[in-house]
């Protein structure tokens, strides 16, 4: 069941060359169904049953508008923006956690909802630090880590739209772009081109100008500086692959921010008119190139705390839900996305 206030605005200036719309929005979601454990008297391992509540509120404004207008030329623009907060008010009576996927990784992340939080908590391993800010090792030079630690939300702080209709004549250029502000995904590119020393970080120079894929006897290896568990300094090199393959459970360091700027869609079209086509059989045709899935024009790829290190091609508007059962929590080590471009061609008679 729905419970749903809605506060709409519309105002148009300039003969309507000018639209502001804006809604707020706070809604109630009940009865909603949930997987609980039944007692095993029953016959049954689990059941579901419709009792969870969430509520959302979030804002919805768009401003469209027509900055040029000319006999000859048309430019329409329209930008669109919204902001969603979503939290779980009650699951089932006696639960206060539910996991909703316990398989975004290979260690034990999971994704949870939890009673008055907001929806879509990551909670994984997460290596751990001293009062000082050190990282802490053990004497085999893996990172210390705690169990079932709060790692971030995979919910955007907001996401929009950008919309451009450009008409010069028989011409006409439309522009699409999406954006997304925040979220988290965890990478398994990153976890498994790490541990198999394909990763960009792993290749490069180190801090001592020798190639990190170098024997550490040689100079090579990744530095690592913190303390051991007795309190010790720890200041030591390692081999890229060997640090993966000791950490790689380590879930903080494989998830991503999923902010990113995309051009979606790119269309070039020319119409011919009838005095062009009078001796043709056609009143009318309209021929169109269209790119769709064109750029990725700003994303955030880094991992961890070693900034710098990215995995060309991901794409943060490309997740697969169907790897962290339909949440968009995780990419199950994706292809690069793929362009694609056509040509459209409408004939009239």
């Amino acid at each position: 069941m729905r419970v749903e206030t809605e506060f709409g605005l519309d105002m148009r200036f300039l003969d309507n060359r000018l639209v502001f719309n804006f809604t707020y929005f706070d809604r109630e979601d009940s009865q909603l169904p949930v997987a609980v454990t039944a007692a095993g008297g029953t016959g049954y391992t689990g059941l579901s049953v419709n009792s969870k509540i969430t509520s959302s509120t979030g804002v919805e404004v768009q401003l469209s508008g027509t900055p040029i207008l000319t006999e000859d030329v048309r430019w329409d623009v329209a930008v669109n923006f919204a902001t969603l907060e979503k939290m779980v008010d009650f699951i089932y009576p006696g639960i206060e956690r539910n996991i909703l996927d316990g398989w975004l990784s290979w260690s034990s992340m999971d994704l949870q909802e939890i009673v008055g939080e907001e929806w879509g908590m990551l909670y994984g391993r997460k290596r751990t630090k001293d009062e000082n800010g050190n990282w802490l090792y053990y004497a085999s030079g893996n990172h210390r880590y705690e169990n079932n630690q709060l790692l971030g939300n995979i919910m955007p702080d907001y996401t929009g739209g950008i919309t451009s209709n450009l008409t010069y004549k028989n011409w006409d250029l439309a522009i699409g772009i999406d954006f997304q502000e925040g979220g988290l995904y965890h990478s398994v590119t990153d976890m498994f081109s790490m541990y198999s020393g394909m990763h960009e970080y792993t290749a490069g120079l180190n801090d001592k100008g020798n190639p990190k894929r170098d024997a550490v006897s040689a100079g090579g290896g990744i530095h690592q500086v913190g303390v051991y568990a007795d309190g010790s300094v720890a200041d030591f090199y390692r081999s890229p692959s060997s640090w993966a393959k000791g950490n790689w459970t380590r879930d903080d360091l494989w998830l991503v921010d999923a902010s990113f700027v995309k051009l979606r869609q790119v269309r070039l079209g020319y119409s011919f008119d009838g005095d062009s086509l009078s001796n043709t059989p056609f009143t009318g045709i309209d021929v169109a190139l269209i790119g769709t899935n064109l750029a990725i024009l700003s994303e955030t790829t880094d991992w961890g705390d070693y900034r710098g290190a990215k995995t060309p091609g991901l794409d943060p508007s490309e997740l697969v839900s169907n790897w962290s059962g339909g949440y968009y929590a995780s990419e199950g080590g994706q292809l690069p996305s793929a362009r694609s471009f056509g040509l459209n061609v409408s004939l009239k008679f």
